[in-house]
């Protein structure tokens, strides 16, 4: 368990995604350097506490219907995401636009895409989930510092109403992985079902720009 004097140097790191964003989104305009800067402070993070990660634990899994029922609803969210977008989206919105707007033109989505879903789904649960471990009954600090940062994205692309309630989700996502963790002791199911996530969201942004719904 973290002990009360290391949590507050340990929450410093949750400064790194709102750093990224705000300056990598909103000041750059860039989407590779928003999750550039965010993963520079998640590896600061696990190089400091490194001792007190048992790595051979992150590749644990017990119930494999659990884990496969995990990656089918992960999966469901780039689906739900695509039919719904015309609901979600903001007034008078160019998505291609606003994609290449972010650096993030046609020949650079694949790169990303594969980053996004494989790289940063590892270093953020590394950090979110088993450095900064609260063991609180029912929501933590944690979890609403790691689901608010998405705020920031996504009022980029959808209304503010759902750009809520998409944090909400995640507020729930993220206790989910958090009982995953200290309870059910399902670390692998925990990282694939986020890569999946992330992955899934971000191949139906790309499917977005081909197909009008």
């Amino acid at each position: 368990m973290v002990s009360p004097q290391k949590v507050p140097l340990k929450l410093l790191f949750t400064l790194f995604p709102y750093i990224g964003v705000l300056c990598g989104l909103y000041l750059l305009r860039n989407a590779f350097m928003a999750i550039f800067i965010y993963h520079i402070g998640l590896i600061i993070a696990i190089l400091v506490y490194r001792r007190e990660i048992n790595f051979k634990e992150l590749l644990l899994i017990k119930d494999k219907k659990l884990f496969l029922l995990a990656i089918i609803i992960s999966f469901l969210s780039g689906v739900m995401l695509f039919f719904l977008w015309n609901t979600f989206k903001i007034s008078i919105f160019d998505l291609p636009e606003k994609l290449v707007e972010l650096s993030l033109s046609t020949g650079h989505q694949i790169l990303f895409l594969l980053y996004f879903s494989l790289v940063h789904p590892i270093l953020e649960e590394i950090y979110w989930r088993f450095i900064l471990e609260f063991k609180d009954r029912l929501i933590s600090l944690g979890e609403v510092l790691f689901s608010a940062y998405h705020f920031l994205v996504l009022i980029i692309f959808i209304r503010i109403e759902f750009a809520i309630l998409c944090v909400i989700t995640l507020i729930l996502a993220a206790r989910i992985w958090r009982y995953f963790r200290q309870v059910l002791k399902e670390n692998l199911t925990i990282f694939v079902s986020h890569a999946v996530a992330d992955f899934s969201i971000f191949l139906f942004f790309i499917l977005l720009q081909k197909y009008s719904i």
